[in-house]
């Protein structure tokens, strides 16, 4: 769940960067509802399809927008669980050679960071490269920030006796 960003760079989303962020969710709420875990990734899987059907526009931009706001729908649904900040990850791919940026979220613990590529994830279950559903992703992102001191901040599966 946690990603070495050393290798390149992440750096905070700036404000004009975020306009995706809030238009993702009303693109996509004519396919799916945006707020459910299972319809979201059933889209994730089938939206190869909707876009050859498609009789204009470029089949790889119209993919790459979908992983893209599949990718901001899902950060949306883990930003109510997990305290994070959309950030771009870049990767170093060779001498002067870096990949384009990702969305990523940045978890904050204690001064520490975690990160998710989520838009890599979203990337690989589009291309069905995982079997990893959008809910067991989800499900282990949570696990895995309740063991990190300083990083869960409550509200997914909390009980009187977690507190």
């Amino acid at each position: 769940m946690s990603m070495n960003v050393t290798s390149g760079y992440a750096r905070p989303l700036e404000c004009h960067e975020l306009d995706d962020r809030f238009q993702a969710e009303q693109r996509l709420a004519t396919f799916a509802d945006t707020d459910d875990l299972v319809a979201l990734d059933t889209l994730c899987l089938q939206a190869r399809q909707l876009v050859a059907e498609q009789p204009i526009g470029s089949p790889a931009t119209l993919c790459k927008e979908i992983i893209r706001d599949l990718t901001i729908c899902l950060g949306g649904i883990l930003l109510r669980y997990i305290r994070a900040d959309w950030a771009i990850g870049i990767e170093l791919l060779g001498e002067g050679e870096y990949s384009h940026g990702a969305w990523i979220l940045l978890f904050n613990a204690g001064g520490n960071y975690r990160s998710l590529n989520l838009e890599e994830y979203v990337g690989r279950r589009f291309f069905k490269d995982t079997n990893t559903t959008f809910a067991e992703l989800v499900e282990g992102v949570v696990v895995m920030a309740k063991q990190v001191p300083d990083l869960y901040i409550g509200g997914y599966g909390a009980t009187a006796e977690s507190g």
